[in-house]
């Protein structure tokens, strides 16, 4: 027997199975059980995607470092390729203002906090609580050139997931004397831990 269109029509038993009738309760079971599986699934696909693509950046009243009324900085972004321009992040881009701004105020301790959320942070602090505090009068003086690595983070997908928030980047800091030459360029090794911006400084 054939449909008017001329495709057969297959007998009525495969017609009900197809519909999900005439299968047994166990099997319907099984069947609602995949569904709502293969349902849950592609929703925690589509939650963790979104968390990934709009991960908010912490409230500036949240940060634990925050800009002091001075010395007054300026920042300057330099690069070529994917590297150039300031940082979409507004949490790093306040983060090397407040890192350059401690600079410019020659504590090396105010520096060395900064990296206390860094991972390994007692080592990075034990490393860097020599740094030289010649630059201080020139980040105030002129405005500093920042060469910034776009940021990335690179954990496993499953971490991220958990634990968003993450990445890394580099930055060189330039520091300016006028009517001489530039200083030797400042190296920051950068690190996101929940939102949150941290670096160290190499001299």
């Amino acid at each position: 027997m054939s449909h008017p269109s001329g495709s057969p029509v297959p007998p009525d038993g495969t017609a009900r199975i197809a519909a999900g009738e005439g299968l047994g309760p166990r099997r319907r079971r099984r069947r609602a059980l995949w569904t709502s599986l293969t349902l849950l699934l592609v929703a925690l696909i589509a939650a963790g995607t979104w968390r990934l693509l709009h991960d908010p950046a912490p409230d500036p009243a949240d940060l634990p470092y925050a800009l002091k009324s001075g010395p007054k900085v300026t920042l300057t972004y330099a690069g070529s390729g994917a590297d150039t321009g300031a940082p979409a992040d507004e949490g790093l881009r306040t983060f090397l203002q407040v890192l350059v701004q401690r600079i410019a105020e020659g504590d090396t301790k105010e520096v060395d906090a900064l990296a206390q959320g860094y991972p390994d942070g007692a080592a990075v602090h034990r490393e860097q609580s020599d740094f030289p505090p010649s630059y201080a009068q020139w980040a105030c003086k002129a405005p500093v050139s920042v060469r910034l690595s776009a940021p990335t983070d690179t954990r496993p997908l499953l971490t991220r997931l958990a634990h968003p928030g993450g990445g890394t980047a580099t930055a060189e800091l330039s520091f300016t004397r006028p009517g001489t030459t530039a200083l030797p360029e400042v190296r920051v090794e950068l690190s996101r831990t929940d939102g949150i911006w941290w670096g160290y400084v190499l001299d």
